[in-house]
């Protein structure tokens, strides 16, 4: 398992994306990174994000001690180790991600988020999602967190407490597999070494060995359960089952004789029995037809009044029509004679128009045959035309055919000939081929050979070049390990010259960090910082009396206003109240004025007489009977009033305009005193604030330089501004003179430790070399064997083929290194013959069956031309008709079509008859209506008739036919009127009562012949009683010998199964109990249920290994102290060889001292991993802080030494010397707010 990126948002300090990619750039090729930054910056966040995104928790969460719980920005509870304490506090949603590459080789990305209800900054804390995804096809393998955590364990073949103790030593837990309980470490041990496969074991020979106990028990216990018989007991027992066998047989013959006499009486009492029932059956008969008489007689009249169907139906008819017919006779008399006297009137007045209307229709009808026969003229020539195109359709058909059936024809001459040519074509092109039928014979057969020969070639020729190549090889190697030999003096060459450059620029170097330039400039550019909050300080409160005075300027104004609207309003209220008045007193004198003008008030003056009394008023003076006076005097008035309204509307407007004027000042005035106090308090807070900021530059060089109190302008500060830059030209220079001597100082360190790297890869490289050199010599060897044997392959084949290929003119060698395209090329042109020999095989079949299509094609030609050239004849005497048509039609109407010629002349007889027809509208009408009357009236009187005489009629058929039948007239309406239901059932009562009774007398008959013949024959002699007791008594025995014989018999099958099955159960035995005594020693040494005793002894010897490797490590890292495996447990002890050996236990020792013994057992263990179980990558978080500078260099120089051999490695630290000696550095730099950002740096 390795990681190779981890990526997030919003994890705790870590606001921005980040992306930590470990597989490419300079992190892939560094192996041994620095994740640095300050305190709190968010450095360990990096690897909580890692563990979230794997496990869903991190090792700040899960620590052990109290679960306080936090209030949320929401007011939600949380627990202090719930995982979305990892978001960001502030943040609405924030992830984590983690690809790393399984144990499977196969690569995957875990993901952890967090979220807030719907995106909202204050929204409440959702569930956390998790998911793990296959990246080779995007497969989405596990969304619930139990299944992901799952996934996770089998992928990286860890735990979560696995995972912090062996690739993350996180802060405060880098010593967890040191002082881990035995129980833990024991588990940590299996899973990381393999060890778990012993543990297996265990538990396989336990249960091998229940199996083989449980065998053996079981076949003891068979051999238990069985007991066999004697000879003499099987001799025995066989002669007891024939004799009971032989008296079965006696006593079952008796039986059969017993049950044939008690059948004989049982064929008697059955006989008498069904006699007696078919003799009652008869009577029941008998009784049942009796009493079907009466239905008889009266179906027997139903018959005889049914062949008068006829009669009754038409009578019926007849009567019901002659009463419909007189009343409809009646009704139309009155309606007659009422449109009678109507029509004489009418007729009056039409004879007139009559006349003029008979001219014009007489020339109409004259016209009419002329018309008539155009009319079929016209209809004979479109059949005609018709007819014509129809004949012509026929003869296009009959061509196509014809073309069809000759194109048929020439298309298979066509392929007659190409035929005939593809088979000359085929047969020369195997003619040409010299010996293909030898070819062909022997191809499957040559086919193998050659591709064996042409393969064995291959690779002889292929073992040779790598025999060169491998003996150029060792001597290139034998090069390159000279070179490189070389290239270890060179490098140590460039060590020593690197440390000389160091000690050059030592003194000033250490005088530089003596006075910690830098930090002086950091502290100068807070005092600046400083400096521009007292500035900005000073111009708020220059801001805020600024805003006080205007405050005060506008109450000022308001209060003015208020004033000015106050008399002004007074002034309107005046203006208003006049002008109202003098409206008032207007408008009724303008009323009066309308009225007296209007149209009304005009009209009425008209009739005014002097002298005379007004019709209104009763007054003998009329002083408005000008009309010119009134309107004029009207006029002016409106005129005044119009005036003195708009005067009013003037002052109500001023009116509002004073009051809206009052209202603004008022507002005015009240929100500027409103705002006062607020006003007074920010001036209050910013000359706070200015306090407050010119306070923290008390005791400062910039003390003496600043004012006491606000308001002193900008010059002030500005001059400040300008000394403060000088200041930090001077630090800038020292600072970067720092730098110049740190670069040198780092630049060597580069140099010695790329060096190293390189002197330490060259030493790997010679190592390598003479490995591969050794290899190499082994594999000339083999290939030496290999190149033999495919000589010989190579000579075998050829005796075989070469004769072969000769008579065909190939050459054997040509399928040599490299001919698998002379292979195939012979192999397509042996497919080439195969398909031309199928290809002339299938054109001479074809050919064979074209000579009868060639035929029927010819005749179906002939065919169709006999049909074309009828058609042609049909169409030529259509046309002629048609010319003949055509003709006469032209010589009646001057050529003029009918409808044109007709119409023309009917809206000349419609101008006559429009005359005629407006006349005698009325006549027509009630004319048609009589007309209509009196054929009605004929009509119904003629039905009448009719109806009486077809009634008299039918009632004397029907009287006559009742005499016939001998049955009377009303007897005869009676049996009609039943319904056909009634007659079924009746009729079906009487059919079944007369079958009942013929069965009846039959099957009497027959039971009584029965009997006869049963007692002709006679009874057996003794009684029916014996014969049943004497049977009841055998089968009683048969049935008691038959158990018996089961018994008996069972017991026979017992005692040959139990001889079968004991035959080789003894030997079963031995065997089974020599096995259960292997497996039970085995069992004795390492075998348990759980697995536990060959496990146990696996991990101690594991742990012992892990202890040799951590020492290896100690002596580099602490050579004070070696671990030692305690007696039992797998605990480990601390020897300390500077106290003479003294054993103590490993929480004795410091801080440091602990920090570097699990560094070691860290690295032991990462060397010691399998590919399942420990990934190639560790980080550790933190612990360096605790070592002096030499400790220091020992544990980097491990950790270089571990990512030299392939692991990546990631350190956490805040101490300077990690990050001089480490050059690729994840830089966490806080952006302030709590936030931080992460860079890649490498110096």
């Amino acid at each position: 398992m390795q990681i190779l990126s981890i990526s997030g948002e919003n994890i705790a300090s870590l606001a921005e994306p980040f992306a930590i990619r470990l597989n490419e750039g300079p992190l892939s090729s560094a192996g041994l990174f620095a994740i640095t930054g300050e305190t709190g910056a968010g450095k360990s966040s990096l690897l909580d994000a890692m563990c979230l995104a794997l496990y869903g928790d991190c090792p700040r969460l899960s620590g052990a001690g109290t679960r306080e719980s936090v209030e949320d920005v929401d007011g939600q509870e949380l627990k202090s180790n719930d995982p979305r304490m990892a978001l960001r506090r502030g943040a609405s949603n924030g992830f984590a991600r983690v690809v790393f590459r399984a144990v499977d080789g196969e690569d995957y990305a875990a993901e952890w988020m967090a979220r807030r209800a719907r995106g909202r900054l204050d929204g409440r804390l959702q569930a956390v999602e998790r998911s793990v995804m296959r990246l080779s096809d995007k497969q989405v393998l596990a969304t619930q967190t139990s299944i992901v955590n799952e996934r996770i364990v089998e992928l990286t073949g860890l735990t979560y407490d696995e995972f912090r103790r062996t690739v993350l030593l996180a802060q405060g837990d880098f010593d967890a597999f040191l002082v881990a309980k035995t129980g833990d470490r024991a588990a940590i041990l299996e899973k990381v070494t393999g060890t778990e496969i012993y543990r297996a074991i265990s538990r396989k020979v336990f249960e091998r060995y229940a199996e083989a106990r449980r065998s053996l028990d079981s076949l003891e216990t068979r051999r238990g359960e069985h007991r066999l018989l004697s000879g003499d007991e099987r001799e025995a027992l066989s002669a007891q089952i024939g004799e009971l066998r032989d008296l079965q047989t006696l006593d079952g013959k008796e039986l059969q004789r017993i049950s044939a006499e008690i059948a004989v009486y049982e064929s008697r009492d059955e006989a008498h029995t069904k006699v007696t029932k078919a003799r009652q059956r008869v009577a029941t008969a008998q009784t049942a037809l009796e009493d079907c008489a009466e239905n008889q007689a009266w179906l027997r009249e139903w018959e005889g009044a049914r062949g008068l169907r006829s009669e009754v139906k038409e009578r019926e008819i007849a009567v019901k029509a002659l009463g419909d017919a007189s009343a409809s006779r009646d009704d139309l008399i009155i309606k007659h004679d009422q449109q009678d006297a109507l029509v004489k009137e009418a007729n009056v007045a039409v004879q007139t128009a009559k006349a003029d209307h008979d001219a014009a229709e007489e020339l109409f009808k004259k016209l009419g045959p002329d018309w008539t026969r155009a009319t079929t003229l016209d209809g004979n020539m479109r059949t005609a035309e018709g007819e014509l195109r129809d004949a012509e359709a026929k003869i296009a058909d009959a061509a196509e055919q014809a073309r069809q059936a000759d194109a048929v024809s020439q298309d298979l001459e066509r392929d007659k000939k190409a035929l005939e040519a593809a088979v000359a074509r085929e047969s020369a092109t195997l003619e040409a081929v010299v010996g293909h039928e030898t070819l062909l014979a022997n191809w499957t057969m040559l086919e193998g050979r050659l591709q064996d020969r042409i393969e064995a070639a291959t690779s002889l020729a292929a073992w040779l070049v790598e025999k060169a190549d491998l003996t150029d090889s060792i001597a290139i190697d034998v090069k390159t390990k000279t070179t490189a030999q070389d290239a270890i003096r060179r490098a140590d060459t460039t060590v020593t010259a690197a440390h000389e450059r160091q000690d050059q620029v030592a003194g000033e170097r250490e005088a530089l960090r003596s006075a910690n330039p830098s930090a002086r400039l950091v502290r100068l550019s807070q005092a600046a910082t400083e400096l521009r909050a007292v500035q900005g300080a000073d111009r708020e409160v220059g801001a805020a009396r600024s805003v006080i005075s205007g405050s005060e300027r506008k109450i000022a104004d308001a209060r003015a206003q208020l004033a000015f609207a106050v008399a002004a309003k007074a002034i309107a209220t005046t203006e208003v109240e006049a002008a109202r008045q003098r409206v008032e007193t207007l408008r009724r004198p303008v009323a009066s004025a309308a009225a007296a003008v209007s149209a009304e008030a005009a009209r009425l003056r008209q009739h005014l007489r002097d002298g005379e009394p007004c019709p209104v008023c009763q007054s003998l003076s009329h002083p408005v009977m000008q009309d010119s006076a009134l309107a004029q005097l009207a006029a002016e008035l409106r005129l005044q009033l119009e005036t003195e309204e708009k005067a009013y509307s003037a002052a109500m407007d001023a009116l509002r305009n004073a009051d809206g004027t009052a209202a603004e000042a008022e507002k005015i005035s009240a929100e500027e005193t409103a705002i006062r106090p607020e006003l007074d308090s920010r001036l209050a807070k910013a000359i706070e604030a200015f306090t407050e900021a010119r306070g923290l530059l008390d005791g400062t060089a910039l003390d003496n330089r600043l004012p006491r109190e606000p308001g002193v302008g900008d010059v002030v500060y500005a001059q400040l501004v300008v000394t403060i830059g000088e200041w930090r030209k001077k630090l800038e220079q020292d600072r970067d003179r720092l730098e110049e001597v740190d670069r040198i100082h780092d630049d060597a360190a580069r140099v010695i430790d790329a060096q190293g790297r390189e002197i330490a890869r060259l030493e790997a490289q010679i190592r390598d070399l003479d490995q591969r050199m050794a290899g190499s010599g082994s594999r000339i060897e083999k290939l030496s064997a290999n190149i033999e044997t495919a000589r010989t392959a190579v000579e075998q084949i050829d005796t075989r083929v070469g004769p072969i290929l000769a008579a065909l003119g190939r050459d054997v060698e040509a399928f040599g290194e490299g001919a698998e395209d002379v292979l195939s090329e012979l192999q397509r042109a042996v497919s080439d013959l195969t398909e031309a020999q199928r290809r002339l095989t299938d054109y001479r079949a074809r050919l064979a069956e074209l000579g009868p299509d060639i035929a029927r094609a010819a005749a179906e030609l002939a065919v169709a031309r006999r049909a074309e050239a009828d058609a042609t004849a049909q169409r030529d005497a259509r046309t002629k008709n048609l010319h003949a048509l055509r003709e006469e039609r032209a010589s009646l109407l001057g050529g003029e079509p009918t409808e044109v010629h007709r119409t023309r002349h009917n809206d000349a007889r419609k101008d006559a008859l429009l005359a005629l027809q407006r006349v005698e509208a009325t006549a027509r009408r009630e004319a048609i209506v009589l007309a209509g009357f009196e054929s009605a009236l004929a009509a119904a009187c003629q039905t009448v008739g009719q109806a009486e005489i077809r009634a008299k009629t039918a009632e004397e058929a029907l009287s006559a036919a009742c005499a016939a039948a001998g049955l009377s007239f009303e007897r005869v309406i009676a049996l009609h009127a039943a319904s056909d239901a009634e007659v079924t059932s009746l009729r079906e009562q009487v059919q079944k009562a007369q079958t009942e009774k013929t069965e009846a007398d039959g099957a009497l008959k027959e039971l009584e012949s029965a009997l006869i013949a049963i007692e002709e024959k006679g009874l057996p002699d003794k009684p029916r009683d014996e014969l049943e007791a004497r049977k009841d008594e055998v089968n009683a025995a048969v049935e008691k010998r038959a158990q018996e014989i089961g018994g008996l018999i069972e017991q026979q099958s017992a005692d040959l199964q139990a001889q079968e099955r004991l035959k080789g159960l003894e030997t079963e035995i031995k065997e089974a109990s020599a096995t259960a005594d292997t497996w039970l020693a085995i069992n004795d040494a390492i075998g348990s249920a759980s697995g536990d005793r060959f496990a146990q002894i696996a991990q101690a010897v594991t742990l012992g290994l892990l202890v040799e490797r951590a020492n290896l490590h100690l002596r580099d890292l602490k050579p004070r102290y070696q671990l030692e495996v305690a007696a039992s447990d797998l605990a480990l002890l601390v020897v300390d060889l500077d106290m003479a050996g003294d054993r103590r236990t490993t929480r004795s020792l410091s801080g440091g001292e602990r920090f570097l013994v699990s560094l070691a057992l860290a690295l032991a263990l990462s060397g010691m991993g399998t590919h399942r179980a420990l990934a190639g990558t560790l980080f550790i978080d933190e612990g360096f802080g605790s070592l002096d500078s030499d400790s220091l260099d020992l544990a980097i120089d491990a950790l270089e030494r571990l990512q030299a051999q392939g692991r990546t490695v990631g350190v956490i630290s805040h101490v300077q010397a990690m990050k001089d000696r480490i050059p690729v550095q994840v830089e966490v730099i806080k952006t302030g707010g709590g936030a931080s950002e992460v860079r890649l740096k490498v110096a």
